[in-house]
């Protein structure tokens, strides 16, 4: 069986976007805190942890700090409204819908006999 680069790639990006998106989650559910009122984000413990470029809890000291503009906007965009998920769901589908299909399409031998394709051989060599 042959392997397809974009099919490969894909799939390792998938995974990748997976990982993160459990990471992500995880350490918001257990670290973040938004206030209802002015809807600010903060970490529950520091020094400040990170969301962005890959999820970092944070420490344990327990003081409240204020999460950074690109954390925040991660959490209300991305995590609060399950966005991300969605995107890696989508993903996957993608993903395994071009795996099957290069599969399907690929490893299929011809086995289809001169009658089952609808056409009649000519014995004597004329048409």
């Amino acid at each position: 069986m042959r392997f397809d680069k974009k099919a490969i790639a894909l799939f390792l990006l998938t995974t990748l976007l997976t990982v993160y998106t459990l990471t992500i989650h995880i350490i918001a559910e257990g670290h973040l805190y938004e206030d209802p009122v002015s809807s600010l984000v903060y970490w529950t413990s520091g020094p400040s942890g990170s969301l962005f470029p890959w999820p970092r809890v944070p420490g344990m000291l327990e003081i409240i700090t204020q999460v950074n503009a690109v954390d925040r906007l991660i959490y209300q965009s991305f995590i609060k409204t399950w966005a991300l998920a969605g995107l890696s769901l989508v993903m996957w589908v993608i993903t395994g819908l071009s795996v099957f299909r290069r599969i399907n399409f690929t490893e299929q031998p011809d086995t289809m006999t001169t009658k089952e394709r609808g056409t009649t051989v000519n014995p004597r060599g004329t048409t």
